[in-house]
């Protein structure tokens, strides 16, 4: 099965609002109607989730990963990301 976190929408749209990223607005509007088509669950974001995100060993600092490491790890799911730093946080990780 594929989830999808609200964490992502949080992060795209801050990174838009810094200026790091463009045109991304369509895409977030796009994801719940895009889910429901494709059969996707969008994940709720709870507290175990963010306790064990707070949990997560450091060095990684970055909020909005170590919020997605959590709730994957909680849900039993793998990680979709390039970011090898997520590795050290004991998630699952694909790509």
């Amino acid at each position: 099965m594929v989830a999808i976190s609200p964490v992502s929408a949080y992060e795209l749209r801050f990174k838009a609002l810094k200026g790091l990223l463009h045109g991304v607005e369509d895409l977030i509007e796009g994801v719940p109607e895009f889910a429901v088509r494709e059969g996707f669950t969008i994940l709720p974001l709870t507290w175990k989730h963010a306790q064990a995100a707070a949990a997560l060993p450091l060095p990684h600092r970055d909020p909005f990963d170590r919020l997605l490491a959590g709730q994957a790890m909680v849900e039993g799911y793998d990680l979709l990301s390039v970011d090898v730093a997520l590795d050290g946080l004991g998630v699952s990780r694909i790509w």
